[in-house]
């Protein structure tokens, strides 16, 4: 089984991790990154399996960040291809931004749990279309 989708609109720099703690030491979860949450869940929800699943899982994504106004002048011939992409070598690390997108997908029901992903592949771009694009497929055990 293969599941591909996209989510519309820029990759918040907000991860499942962004807690505030108060004075008396107690942490919570930030407002942007609630609004944050509450945002993919809705967007991928309808893409969601009708059973979670519960196979091996391999997760690639892709984050498209808007092009700086650098890169847009520099690649202004490029700016009407919508699949138009750059490497991103700049903050967010790439290790935290698959995980507010992982923890929702755990929560909208795509699998029984986020251990069973056993590869991973995530790309930070800057494009024309600001997005993130998702595929999620299930893979063998047996590397051969």
């Amino acid at each position: 089984m293969r599941i591909e989708f996209t989510i519309p609109g820029e990759p918040s720099t907000f991860t499942s991790q962004r807690k505030g703690v108060t004075r008396r030491g107690i942490f919570y979860t930030k407002a942007e990154a609630k609004a944050e949450e509450r945002r993919i869940r809705r967007l991928v929800r309808p893409h969601r399996p009708p059973q979670p699943l519960d196979a091996l899982l391999e997760v690639e994504v892709t984050f498209v960040a808007p092009l700086t106004y650098a890169q847009a002048k520099r690649h202004i011939d490029q700016l009407s291809n919508l699949d138009f992409m750059l490497r991103k070598g700049t903050a967010p690390d790439w290790d935290n931004w698959p995980k507010l997108l992982c923890d929702c997908l755990t929560k909208e029901g795509f699998w029984t749990d986020d251990s069973r992903i056993s590869d991973g592949i995530c790309r930070k771009r800057y494009g024309t279309y600001p997005r993130i694009i998702v595929s999620i497929r299930e893979v063998p055990e047996e590397l051969s």
